[in-house]
């Protein structure tokens, strides 16, 4: 089991009853709280696990927690803390002094901060780490290789609403640095083919928040409207997504906004690199021939040697200088048509006689 971090007394509200029980919580440093019915049972199997990496909010005090939950007996609101997980029912909870709650609250906040700086960690091994060839579908850009994947930006749960049944599932996102939202069922499977991608360089609009999602769409359990953000392409179907927390969602509107400015860039650099674009001096001879063609219909004539006494010729000609034959051969095929045509009315006035 992972190292302990605080372990201690508290009083629990049940789901179904609502009345509180005491048992005892252990605080461990994988970002996990478990529950049990007595110390004596923790090298055992929890009774349950609240997994705080999946924490939308931990509401702490009397201000933050909902006023229609009593505190147990002998104690008061101040000693109240709740634990709102992204799917499933929050844990409420209640310390036995306001000073034990706060040594909770400080616990609850370092060991969240361990786990996003593992995070962080992680995500810059997966950067560095070489995708298999054939795999995946790459943008190509100017000095980039489709040897390995382009770079992973963000990556994480999100909630996100189906096209025919209108009902939200989680799934795990990678955002790349290719311009590319890639989605997929598990977090283990980032190295096969994704379920589908998004294509950010063909959005049409990126919406973010309660007032600018459409009023018709309601987020998941036990999320708000404020969480919700949506992709249109320019074609197709939207995606509409709903992050576990404010936080979440502002991290991966930077993210997109980041993404989009780098495409941009790289887009414009492309540009300048079509339009920077000369015949090199040292491989290509221009040459002007003034009698091989008439003044109107003068062209530069490109030739490369090849290593050998022969010279391949290569002759940029203008459609027009081959019209003169063109216009010649119609009118001959048009005057022969039309004297069959007309054979039998000459040979006519011969017959009545």
């Amino acid at each position: 089991m992972a190292d302990i971090v605080k372990a201690g007394w508290l009083f629990r509200r049940t789901t179904v009853l609502k009345n509180w029980k005491r048992e005892w919580f252990i605080l461990t440093n994988d970002a996990r709280l478990r529950r049990m019915s007595d110390p004596a049972k923790q090298f055992d199997k929890a009774d349950d696990v609240f997994q705080l990496s999946r924490c939308r909010e931990l509401r702490i005090g009397t201000t933050q927690v909902p006023y229609n939950i009593d505190p147990p007996e002998d104690a008061t609101r101040a000693q109240l803390m709740q634990l709102v997980p992204g799917e499933g029912d929050p844990w409420t909870l209640c310390a036995e002094s306001t000073d034990d709650l706060l040594a909770w609250q400080t616990s609850f906040d370092d060991v969240r901060q361990l786990h996003i700086e593992r995070l962080q960690q992680q995500q810059a091994q997966l950067n560095n780490i070489r995708f298999p060839t054939g795999r995946y579908d790459f943008a190509h850009y100017p000095g980039t290789s489709t040897e390995t994947m382009a770079d992973i930006v963000k990556a994480g749960w999100l909630f996100r609403r189906t096209t025919v049944l209108k009902n939200w599932k989680r799934e795990w996102f990678i955002l790349t640095n290719d311009a590319r939202l890639r989605r997929m069922s598990d977090p283990a499977k980032q190295f096969d083919k994704a379920d589908d991608v998004f294509q950010l360089s063909r959005c049409r609009e990126l919406s973010f928040g309660a007032e600018r999602v459409s009023h018709k769409i309601d987020p998941p359990r036990d999320a708000t409207r404020a969480q919700l953000m949506q992709l249109v392409p320019s074609e197709g179907d939207p995606w509409t997504l709903c992050a576990e927390s404010t936080d979440d969602l502002l991290a991966w509107q930077t993210s997109f906004d980041d993404i989009r400015q780098l495409y941009i860039e790289r887009l414009q650099q492309q540009q300048t690199h079509y339009s920077s674009t000369r015949l090199s001096p040292r491989r290509y001879h221009c040459i002007y021939y003034s009698s091989a063609y008439p003044d109107d219909f003068s062209q530069h004539i490109y030739y490369t040697p090849n290593g050998s006494t022969q010279t391949i010729i290569l002759v940029d000609r203008d459609p027009c200088c081959d019209a003169g034959s063109d216009i010649a051969t119609g009118a001959f095929v048009g005057m022969a048509l039309g004297t069959c045509m007309l054979l039998p009315f000459l040979m006519l006035p011969l017959l009545l006689c």
